[in-house]
C-alpha cells in the first residue's frame, strides 16, 4: 500500500508487490495455510481468469512472452483477494495498517508534487509512476484516484479519533489531498468523491437505489440535450466535457466491429486517436470499454459477473465503511478514468477496486461467522 505512492518505478513497486506480497501468498497456500477456500473467492478467482483468457487470441508477434506476462498479472490479482483471507484471524488490525498506510504514502507524494510545482525540482522518487505513463504527480488521473482514496480514508479514520490534536492534522491531511487533486485537474475524482460522501449517508440498499435513478437521470438528459441539440453537436459538447473520451469509446466500438463476442484479444499496442492531441491515448479510460474491446461480450460478462459477485457478498458492518466508500469510489472512478485491463500489473485499479473488494469479501464471511456462533450460542440444540 505504501510502496504504491512512494515507489521510484512501476517496476520498484512491481517487485515489492511480487516479492512481499505474492510469493508470501503462495507458499502460505502451498504449505496448507489458507484450508479450503470459500465459493465466493473461488467464483472471484473464476472470474479473474476468464478475464486473462483473451490473451489467448492477441495478435501480437511476440505471443508466449505475452500469455506469460498476463499469466503472472492473473496471479497478481488473485493474491490481492487471497492476502486478507490469509490474514483473516488480525482483519481488524490489517485494516487500521492499511489506512495509516495510504494516510502516510499520500503525504509523502502529495508534499513532492507540491514542491515540484512550487520549486520546479525533478523528484525522481515519484518521476515515474505507477504504470509507465506517469504516476503520482506526473499523470492527473493516477493522481486522482490515489488522492481521493487516502482522502476518504484520512476523512474516516478522524471520526474515529478522540484525540483533538490528531483529528486535526488528519483533517489538515484531507486539505493537502484536495489541493493535490485541484493540482491536478482530477475532475473525476471530485465527482468520486463527493458522490461518496453524499450517497454515503444513507444504507447500503439506498445508496444503490439512488446511485441507479441518478445514473437513469444523467442517460435521460443526454438523450434530451441529444433531440434538442442533435446528435453532433451533443457529441462534441460531450467530447469537451470528457476531454476527449466520446472519440475515443466511438473509435473503440468501431475498432470491435465484427469481433463483439471475443474482442481483439489482450494485444499490447492499444492506441486511440484523439482529434488535437499529439499523441494516442493508449487506454479506454473505462474499466468496462477496456474489457469490451480487449475481450468482447466474453470479457465484459466476466467483469459484470465478477463485480455483482463482490457486491452481493461485501460486509456491510459499521467497521468496514472505509472500505465500502473506497470501492465505491472506485466503481464511480471507473467509468471515466480507469486506466487499466482488469487483469494486469499492480497499478490504481487494484488501489481503489481489487483490494478494497477483497477486504470486504472477507470481513463479510468473517461477520456471518461470527453471527452463526452467536446464533449457536443462543440457540442450543436441546435434544
Amino acid at each position: 500500500m505504501f510502496s504504491f505512492f512512494v515507489s521510484a518505478s512501476v517496476g520498484a513497486q512491481d517487485k515489492i508487490f511480487y516479492y512481499a506480497v505474492a510469493l508470501p501468498v503462495l507458499l502460505v497456500m502451498v504449505t496448507g495455510g489458507g484450508r479450503r477456500l470459500p465459493f465466493v473467492l473461488c467464483g472471484v478467482l473464476l472470474l479473474l481468469f476468464f478475464l486473462a483468457v483473451p490473451v489467448l487470441w492477441n495478435g501480437d508477434t511476440e505471443y508466449f512472452n505475452l500469455v506469460g506476462r498476463y499469466l503472472r498479472y492473473f496471479f497478481l490479482t488473485s493474491c490481492v483477494f487471497l492476502a486478507p483471507f490469509l490474514l483473516r484471524a488480525s482483519l481488524e488490525r490489517l485494516s487500521k495498517l492499511m489506512l495509516w498506510a495510504v494516510i502516510g504514502g499520500a503525504i509523502i507524494a502529495a508534499v513532492l508534487q507540491w514542491m515540484h510545482f512550487v520549486f520546479v525540482l525533478d523528484f525522481r522518487l515519484t518521476s515515474h509512476g505507477v504504470g509507465g505513463v506517469g504516476g503520482i504527480g506526473v499523470n492527473p488521473n493516477v493522481t486522482g484516484a490515489a488522492m481521493g482514496v487516502a482522502l476518504l480514508a484520512a476523512f474516516y479514520v478522524s471520526s474515529t479519533l478522540k484525540n483533538g490534536w490528531c483529528r486535526a492534522l488528519l483533517l489538515c491531511a484531507c486539505l493537502l489531498f484536495l489541493s493535490s487533486m485541484g493540482l491536478a485537474l482530477a475532475r473525476t475524482a471530485f465527482v468520486a468523491v463527493a458522490a461518496v460522501l453524499v450517497l454515503g449517508r444513507f444504507s447500503l440498499r439506498e445508496f444503490w437505489r439512488y446511485y441507479l435513478l441518478v445514473s437513469v437521470g444523467a442517460v435521460l438528459l443526454a438523450v434530451m440535450f441529444w433531440i434538442v441539440v442533435g446528435q453532433e453537436a451533443a457529441l462534441h459538447h460531450a467530447d469537451k466535457l470528457l476531454t476527449g473520451r466520446i472519440s475515443i469509446w466511438r473509435q473503440l466500438l468501431s475498432d470491435v466491429s465484427g469481433h463483439w463476442w471475443f474482442g481483439l484479444g489482450l494485444q499490447r499496442d492499444l492506441e486511440f486517436y484523439t482529434p488535437g492531441l499529439s499523441r494516442p491515448y493508449m487506454t479506454a479510460h473505462n474499466i468496462y470499454f477496456q474489457a469490451f474491446r480487449n475481450g468482447g461480450f466474453f470479457a465484459l460478462s466476466a467483469l459484470v459477473a465478477l463485480v455483482l459477485l463482490i457486491l452481493r457478498s461485501i460486509d456491510v458492518s459499521k467497521a468496514s465503511k472505509p472500505w465500502r466508500s473506497i470501492l465505491f469510489f472506485g466503481l464511480i472512478y471507473a467509468l471515466v478514468d480507469a486506466y487499466y485491463y482488469p487483469v494486469s500489473d499492480p497499478n490504481s485499479n487494484w488501489l481503489f477496486l481489487w483490494l478494497p473488494a477483497g477486504y470486504l469479501l472477507v470481513a463479510g464471511m468473517k461477520t456471518k461467522e461470527n453471527q452463526a456462533v452467536i446464533g449457536g450460542r443462543e440457540n442450543p440444540d436441546c435434544t
